[in-house]
């Protein structure tokens, strides 16, 4: 090989990797450059999965504290209200004396006006029971009356359909034994019914009054139960939760 031919050789593969350089430099930083965009993404990823989770914790933290202070709350409140209910009552907590202390009370007493209210409290509930058991009976009663009515109602037709077929036999110069017999017994029939029809108005007209004395009887305990309550309170009308406290208290 001449001299010439070696420079020339020479030159060649110089400039080749001249050309060679920047691609590889290239795919070199591209290399780099996707590692570098990964670890961005996968640091990305890993922070938000930590500010969720922190989220996550901070909101159940959140609930918890919102139901402790509710519950909180809620205590706070009862015993708010107990402690009012138990202002409103005063005198009236002595209706924490037992049952025995109460039978054996000065009736004067404030333990002995409990007991006496809870007589009169006890005295409604039988008459509100005897109440109830005397409105259902006139119920019954005007339905007996009703059926009674309508049992009237038939006798009467069968009777006139009897009646009718007794004439045609008498018209047409007919035996009139079956017929005659026929008419006589939708006669009884319609006279029972009758009968039957006048008891039952008598039971309803009973029933009544009977609702009506068990209703003024009603009245008249509640009036006196009521009576009772502004006894032992002293004249105060209680509310309708220091009531219900003062009832619980007395076993009612």
């Amino acid at each position: 090989m001449t001299n010439r031919s070696r420079i020339l050789s020479s030159v060649f593969v110089t400039v080749f990797c001249v050309a060679l350089m920047p691609a590889a430099v290239m795919a070199k930083n591209d290399k780099a450059s996707s590692r570098s965009s990964a670890g961005h993404i996968q640091t990305n990823l890993n922070l938000s999965a930590g500010v969720g989770a922190n989220s996550g914790h901070s909101g159940a933290s959140n609930g918890h504290a919102l139901s402790a202070s509710s519950d909180a709350g809620t205590e706070v409140d009862a015993k708010a209200n107990h402690g009012a209910v138990a202002s409103e009552l005063k005198g009236l907590n002595s209706s924490h004396a037992s049952a025995s202390a109460r039978e054996h009370a000065n009736p004067n007493s404030r333990v002995g006006r409990n007991a006496a209210y809870a007589t009169a409290a006890l005295a409604t509930a039988s008459a509100a029971d005897t109440k109830a058991m005397a409105d259902n009976a006139v119920v019954l009663a005007a339905a007996d009356l009703t059926l009674a009515t309508e049992a009237l109602a038939q006798a009467n037709a069968d009777l006139l359909s009897a009646q009718v077929e007794l004439q045609i036999a008498i018209d047409a110069g007919l035996d009139t034994t079956e017929a005659r017999a026929k008419a006589d017994a939708a006669a009884q029939v319609q006279a029972d019914a009758i009968l039957a029809l006048a008891d039952a108005q008598a039971a309803l007209d009973g029933a009544t009054q009977a609702a009506a004395q068990a209703q003024a009887e009603y009245d008249a305990a509640v009036a006196a139960e009521h009576d009772a309550l502004l006894l032992a309170s002293g004249g105060v009308e209680l509310s309708a939760a220091a009531l219900a406290e003062y009832r619980a208290n007395l076993g009612l």
